[in-house]
């Protein structure tokens, strides 16, 4: 990929490199917009594209190559079951893209942190659970190598066709596509939802029996509403169980959107960030195993998602356990 310059950083779909001068990395950190978002002007407010023009520069990001991916979408299409436009489709576009990018620059086992708005985290999603079936190497690369997901205003409805319906009429009403065809459909169709909402908890699971492949998770959700729509994705539908789960006091829209450092909402996902990489260890100083006891230190997270390195190679918490003794708590927000 060529090297982005100010004329390239537009909004449009597939793969943008955010820090093509980082040669050092060692992390990919990806960001994945939502519905009717851009790979641009969805993280951005006043000119200001969070992920560059903030995250970049932080010192503890030094060493964390950036991207921001883009895709075209619409609320309907993540309901129906077009062939060529379902999540699948998007899914697999995100490997692709990612998967070539890793190939060419010869990274293709560094691990990888997305941080998604809205449904975007569903993309995510559904490109993980693919790589466990899929047959192709590009898919099945990007979620191995998947260390850390930041959700902001993901809805998780589990495996209830119903509530999976209900939160797309609200995000129909919001980007003004309720019409009679579209209620329809989202009632109808919200099966394919319904699978990833009780498959990924599992695949979190099933992933967290073990340092190696476990994947940080953090939940934030929005504190405001939207005018004449109201919350559209509320505390209880963007959290996970036993996921420490923590506001950003904005409504669905801007949540993803910070102007500067000390915004408390950048400040609790930079937090987040941090830890995630902080908490990535080389595969040569990972921790000696005596029998069904792992020696040292194998814990691979804090309060921001799943604790695993368990003391006696045995998982203790499907998804949650939180061990954070070696930190402060985040702050608090002021409704809590």
């Amino acid at each position: 990929m060529a090297e982005a310059t100010t004329s390239t950083m537009v909004d449009g779909e597939g793969l943008l490199n955010l820090t093509p001068d980082v040669e050092d990395a060692i992390v990919d950190i990806v960001f994945v917009h939502g519905l009717t978002g851009q790979r641009m002007s969805t993280w951005t407010k006043a000119t200001i594209m969070w992920p560059r023009d903030i995250l970049a520069k932080e010192e503890k990001m030094k060493q964390a190559r950036i991207f921001t991916w883009g895709y075209n979408s619409d609320v309907v299409r993540f309901w129906t079951k077009t062939p060529e436009e379902d999540i699948d489709a998007y899914a697999r576009n995100l490997c692709a893209d990612l998967s070539g990018e890793r190939s060419r620059t010869n990274t293709g086992t560094r691990p990888i942190i997305f941080v998604m708005h809205s449904l975007g985290g569903l993309v995510c999603q559904e490109a993980l659970l693919l790589g466990r079936v899929h047959p192709n190497d590009e898919v099945k690369s990007i979620g191995e190598n998947t260390r850390g997901m930041i959700f902001l205003g993901t809805p998780h409805a589990g495996s209830s066709k119903a509530a999976w319906a209900t939160l797309g009429l609200a995000f129909a009403k919001l980007f003004k596509q309720l019409n009679d065809r579209n209620v329809k459909l989202l009632q109808e169709d919200s099966e394919k939802l319904a699978v990833i909402g009780d498959k990924f908890p599992l695949l979190l699971s099933d992933r967290g029996q073990s340092p190696e492949t476990a994947i940080a998770v953090a939940c934030f959700y929005e504190a405001l509403p939207m005018d004449n729509v109201g919350m559209i994705v509320p505390e209880k539908s963007a959290t996970l169980q036993g996921i420490p789960k923590y506001s950003i006091p904005q409504d669905h829209k801007d949540m993803c959107k910070f102007t500067h450092a000390e915004d408390v909402g950048y400040k609790r996902v930079f937090d987040a960030l941090r830890d995630m990489i902080k908490s990535l260890k080389p595969k040569e100083n990972k921790p000696k195993q005596q029998g069904n006891t792992y020696k040292g230190s194998a814990k691979v997270r804090n309060n921001y998602g799943l604790a695993t390195g368990l003391n006696t190679g045995k998982m203790k918490s499907s998804i949650g356990n939180i061990h954070a003794n070696d930190r402060s708590e985040p702050q608090q927000d002021e409704e809590e």
